[in-house]
Parts: C-alpha cells; sequence; structure tokens
C-alpha cells in the first residue's frame, strides 16, 4: 500500500473510533489539513490524552511519476478521505 507520512497534531473527537487532526506538506511547501479516523492513519493507540504531534501516513494512490523542470522526482497522489472527496497532490518521490 502506498502512503504519505502526515503529522498527527491533535485529537479531534472521541466518537467511535477516535479521529484526530492531519496534516502534511505537499511538493510545493503548501501545507494541507484534514480530520481522520484513528486507525487509518497510525496503529498507535492515540487519544485525547496522548502526547501530541505523532507521526502518521495516511493511504493514498500514485497517479503519476515525473521529473518537474528543476530535476525534481514528483508523484501525484490521489487521497480518498471519503467515497466523495478525492484530492489530488504533488510530492516528492518517497516523502
Amino acid at each position: 500500500m502506498t502512503c504519505v507520512r502526515v503529522d498527527i497534531v491533535g485529537f479531534a473527537e472521541e466518537s467511535f473510533p477516535g479521529f484526530v487532526h492531519c496534516d502534511f506538506a505537499d511538493a510545493d511547501g503548501n501545507r494541507h489539513k484534514f480530520i481522520e479516523k484513528i486507525p487509518v492513519v497510525t496503529t498507535q493507540d492515540l487519544w485525547s490524552d496522548s502526547a501530541y504531534p505523532q507521526p502518521g501516513m495516511m493511504p493514498c494512490e500514485t497517479v503519476e511519476c515525473f521529473n518537474d523542470g528543476e530535476g525534481r522526482s514528483l508523484a501525484r497522489i490521489l487521497i480518498t478521505q471519503s467515497p466523495r472527496v478525492i484530492r489530488a497532490f504533488r510530492f516528492f518521490e518517497g516523502q
């Protein structure tokens, strides 16, 4: 499974199975924030009393790998948070 590294920056909601605030930077340095279920982004037993930030991984799909005009190896990925929410981002390969 392909994943992108995320920072789990805080606890969001106690409804099962628990939700956390996450963010990550794309290849252009833009920060993106989202809320996700704890088991989707980590195997750690996180909750409202856990220490944050924590490292996490968000499952994604690699759509394309390419080199930009600056010689950087990039990947275009899709992150699906629900059947209706699909977002595309550019990342450094291996990020």
